[in-house]
């Protein structure tokens, strides 16, 4: 199969989609927290490293140091070690039925499989995620700098003390953390889930095809809305071979991790492996 098609499903689409939904949307969830916690414990550090008795003083404190405490590696690490096993279990067990295996979140596999997708999900972490840990980190901390500095500015025009900048900025980092956090979880989370669940078909040994399934209407996603993509949905190729999703911009699977940031970020989209 070397030409995208259109597929006649066996399973339901509709009942695939919200399934593994329910997983992503659960470790999204579980791993915002975990994110917005590390986001919290950086502030903490940067504030207390700030002790300079003006505002002025007190925010280039701040921005001086905030590339010092918060390192995403291990957050990464983690999520990616939690979603790809299940979902490529889950996969797995989707093609190759087996009472062995478990459901939902589980993870009742073979140690050898669980622990060699494990591995791949490290490796996944270490060979493809470095350039883009760096990316997020340095975007982390310019909002950081840049709110920081619109902040004491007011602060040095309404005539603030250091107590009054010091609160106002905790506040407005706090709702910035929070979205940054939601952000970052939903798209390694999903990207995640894609390359696991690729990773569990690959591990059938099957001849399969796997079809693009997008989600029009969910939470802006252009890839089910906008008119560019509309030969999207329900694009059928080989297991092995890349979707189109415009000219010129190819993909192994849905937040695949060569695709643009426009491509990944806010993208809810699905792909189903079909025996052939």
């Amino acid at each position: 199969m070397s030409q995208a098609s259109q597929t006649v499903f066996t399973l339901n689409p509709a009942q695939y989609v919200k399934a593994v939904d329910q997983l992503r949307k659960g470790f999204i969830a579980q791993f915002t927290k975990v994110i917005k916690a590390d986001f919290k414990a950086e502030q903490n550090k940067l504030f207390k490293t700030a002790t300079s008795n003006t505002v002025e003083g007190k925010a280039d404190q701040i921005i001086n140091n905030v590339d010092r405490f918060y390192d995403p590696t291990i957050v990464y690490e983690r999520m990616y070690v939690a979603v790809y096993p299940v979902l490529a279990e889950r996969e797995f067990d989707k093609l190759l039925p087996s009472k062995n295996m478990g459901r939902g979140f589980e993870r009742k596999g073979s140690a050898e499989q669980v622990a060699e997708w494990e591995r791949a999900a490290l490796q996944f972490v270490a060979d493809d995620l470095g350039s883009m840990i760096t990316a997020v980190e340095a975007f982390s901390h310019d909002v950081v700098v840049r709110h920081t500095r619109a902040i004491a500015e007011k602060a040095v025009k309404q005539g603030w003390g250091t107590g009054k900048f010091a609160s106002a900025l905790r506040a407005d980092l706090d709702t910035l953390d929070l979205m940054r956090s939601i952000r970052i979880a939903r798209t390694e989370i999903l990207t995640a889930a894609s390359v696991g669940t690729h990773a569990g078909a690959v591990s059938t040994g099957l001849k399969l095809s796997k079809t693009w399934l997008t989600v029009p209407g969910n939470g802006g996603d252009r890839h089910g809305e906008d008119i560019a993509y509309s030969g999207l949905n329900n694009q059928t190729v080989g297991r092995d071979e890349l979707f189109t999703l415009t000219a010129g911009i190819t993909a192994q699977t849905p937040h695949d991790i060569s695709l643009p940031g426009s491509e990944r970020i806010n993208c809810v989209c699905s792909h189903l492996y079909t025996p052939i």
